[in-house]
Formats: C-alpha cells, sequence, structure tokens
C-alpha cells in the first residue's frame, strides 16, 4: 500500500495506490474505521510483462508485442506534460492511466526502447530505422516521427539517457551514432562496437568491441590511466574481455564471463579516481548503473545497491526492498530505474510515483497492467 495523503481532506476522503501481490492470483484489501466500519476490496492480479523495459525515477517504458506502452509520474499519457506530477502534494496527478501501463504508441512494431535527452522517447522499427517522440516546449509528447540522419541500426542496440541523448550501432561497420538536440552524428574516432552504455547526465559512455574488450569517452576517467577526459573513444586498460557493461555517472563496470567485476572512474563519496580497471567483486551475475548507484546481483547474496565503483554502502534498503523473493532476470536499458523478472514481469521503483519523501519508498513493487481510470473510490463510514 502506497499513502497518498497522509490524513483524508475536508471531504473525509483519503488515497492510496494498492499495489496487488507479485504473482497472479486473488487479492484482497480491507479497509476501516474502527470494528464496525469497514469496506473489502478483491482483485484478481497479475503482473505487467514486457519483452524490454527502460525507466528511471519519473518514468517507465517497455515493449509489449512490438508497442510502447509508458506509466508513472512522468508518463506521456493522453498528451499530458512529460512531468505529470503534483510537486506540491507529492503525489501523482488526476491522470489515473499513469498510475499503470497505458498505451503510448503501437502505429507500428518496434524492436528497441530507449530514453534521450529531456525524457525524448526512442524506438527502432523493423527496417532499423529511428523514431523518437520529442517533447514540446511545455513538456509534452505527442506523437512518434521518424528521425533522418542514422543509417541503418543494428537490433539491440539502441540505449540513451535524459542527459545524453540517444545512440546505436550501425549495421553496416559497428560504428556509434549519437542523436542529441535533434542532431544526428557518428561519435568522432568510433570503433566498432558490439554494445553501448551511457551515463544519465552524459559525463561517459562506453563500449564493449568486437574483441570484448571495453572501450570510453567522456568527461570523467575513461579507464586508459589518464584522468584526462577524451572526445573520442579509448580502450580501457588490462584487456579485460567483459560479456556485460554498464555505466554510471561517475564511472564505468565490466563483468566478466566468470562473474568479475571491473570497475573505473571515480565516486561521489570523495575517492581517488580509479584511472585503470580495478577488481569490486566476484561471482556477479548481474549489474545496473545509474547516476551514482550500482545494482550487484551475486551467487551468494541477494541484488544490492551501493554508491559508486568500489560498492560503498549505503544506507537505503539493502538488500532492495520489494525484491527480496523475486528471480531478477534484467535490469533496465540504461539505468535501474526497473528490472525483469525472469518471467518478463516488471518491477519499478516506488519514486515513478511517489516523490522522494523519505528513504521507505526507496524500493521496488510489481507494475500492474492498470490500462483505463480507476472506478469511484469506496467510501467507508
Amino acid at each position: 500500500m502506497l499513502p497518498l495523503t497522509a490524513t483524508s481532506g475536508t471531504d473525509g476522503t483519503a488515497a492510496a495506490i494498492w499495489a496487488l501481490g507479485p504473482r497472479p492470483g486473488y487479492n484482497e484489501l480491507r479497509v476501516s474505521l474502527g470494528e464496525e466500519s469497514s469496506h473489502t476490496f478483491t482483485a484478481m492480479g497479475d503482473v505487467f510483462r514486457a519483452d524490454e523495459v527502460v525507466g528511471d525515477f519519473y518514468l517507465g517504458c517497455g515493449l509489449v508485442n512490438g508497442a510502447i506502452w509508458c506509466w508513472g509520474r512522468g508518463a506521456p499519457i493522453h498528451g499530458a506534460p512529460a512531468s505529470n506530477y503534483d510537486s506540491a502534494s507529492a503525489r501523482p496527478s488526476p491522470y489515473y492511466a499513469s498510475i499503470g501501463p497505458a498505451l503510448f504508441d503501437d502505429a507500428r512494431e518496434y524492436t528497441d526502447l530507449a530514453l534521450g535527452t529531456g525524457y525524448t522517447i526512442c524506438a527502432l522499427d523493423t527496417q532499423s530505422a529511428v523514431w523518437c517522440a520529442f517533447p514540446t516546449p511545455t513538456g509534452q509528447l505527442l506523437a512518434m516521427e521518424l528521425v533522418p540522419g542514422f543509417p541503418p541500426l543494428r537490433r539491440g542496440s539502441l540505449t540513451g539517457w535524459y542527459g545524453s541523448g540517444t545512440c546505436g550501432i550501425a549495421e553496416a561497420d559497428g560504428r556509434a551514432w549519437c542523436l542529441e538536440d535533434r542532431s544526428v552524428a557518428m561519435v568522432p574516432g568510433s570503433p566498432s562496437f558490439t554494445r553501448l552504455s551511457l551515463d544519465v547526465d552524459g559525463r561517459l559512455a562506453c563500449g564493449l568491441q568486437p574483441d570484448s574488450t571495453a572501450a570510453c569517452w567522456g568527461e570523467v576517467p575513461v579507464g586508459n590511466g589518464s584522468s584526462t577526459p577524451s572526445p573520442i573513444p579509448v580502450t580501457v586498460n588490462g584487456g579485460h574481455r567483459f560479456v556485460d557493461l554498464v555505466v554510471g555517472s561517475w564511472f564505468g563496470c565490466g563483468r566478466t564471463s566468470t562473474g568479475e567485476l571491473w570497475c573505473w572512474g571515480t565516486s561521489p563519496l570523495g575517492h581517488a579516481a580509479w584511472l585503470e580497471p580495478r577488481l569490486t567483486a566476484t561471482g556477479v551475475t548481474l549489474m545496473g548503473a545509474m547516476e551514482s548507484f550500482l545494482l550487484v546481483d551475486r551467487v551468494d547474496g541477494p541484488l544490492v545497491r551501493a554508491i559508486g565503483p568500489d560498492l560503498s554502502p549505503e544506507p537505503r534498503n539493502l538488500p532492495l526492498d520489494g525484491l527480496e523473493n523475486v528471480a531478477v532476470a534484467g535490469v533496465a536499458e540504461g539505468g535501474i530505474g526497473c528490472v525483469l523478472g525472469v518471467e518478463n514481469e516488471v518491477y519499478c521503483v516506488r519514486e515513478q510515483w511517489n516523490n522522494w519523501t523519505t528513504y521507505e519508498y526507496w524500493g521496488y513493487f510489481p507494475v500492474m497492467p492498470v490500462r483505463q481510470a480507476p472506478p469511484s473510490p469506496a467510501v467507508v463510514r
């Protein structure tokens, strides 16, 4: 249960979001004002499932059979503002469709999904072309439009975030191309890549090369032994072969086939820069990064969230609230706002519906397939 109001209003009503259980089945909720005044809600629960998901602390979007669905207090539903959120009361706006996934675009079949500058939503179609919905001056996202300038991109390569644009890998030669401020260009000096990862604030970008080594470019240490920023991709030192790669605002990390986690960069906690990769953890099976946070799942422990490349402990919900009994199979593309379970069920952070109010809200709960305005609230007398 996620309260939207701490006390009832002048009309005697209060509001809350009822998150059904993480598994399909019968759910029951009893609301009471004493022993003789109660109302029971019942619902047959299911979990929203997606083939791919992107999400941060305001917005989540997923692909379902090639269509784009979005949710959260920043959801672009029915032409609502991209920041569809009442900051004064720290609760979702009256656009009830944003509480659960609502259809954003099914005009064509999409295969990839990414966020871009200013909460631009971008997707790759089956013809390897890029389509984006750009925010208007008032923050609205109205419709997807074809973006000229990109070469045909590889399926599965599209990635991006609101401060760093949207990037993908060319089918022909593997070079990285990026969209920023509606301008498309190849990354200067780009080698051939098989995968890309971008920081949300545009400080660092990295990619996996065909030999599974990493190459990075940006303002923070790029892992080549120097503290000097590099505007072109340079190979990360050490010759490590990675199967996965994530980038935060201050650091990059790669995971090897044997579960070793190697990281480089800096931490917001103030430790000295790691100019070359350091072994951070072993037995890692899954990881994700966003801003200063790093998620790590290990064979000998639960999924946890820490700060910076050295996995510095931080006080909020370790292990992560809401995922204690969930088999997590993947982290949202480019960030940690949402995760996918082994059956493609979607779990997202509470901040997508409730503002950064107190630490207790920093946890995950299942996204329910609410796709229309809820019925009138029950009255308990």
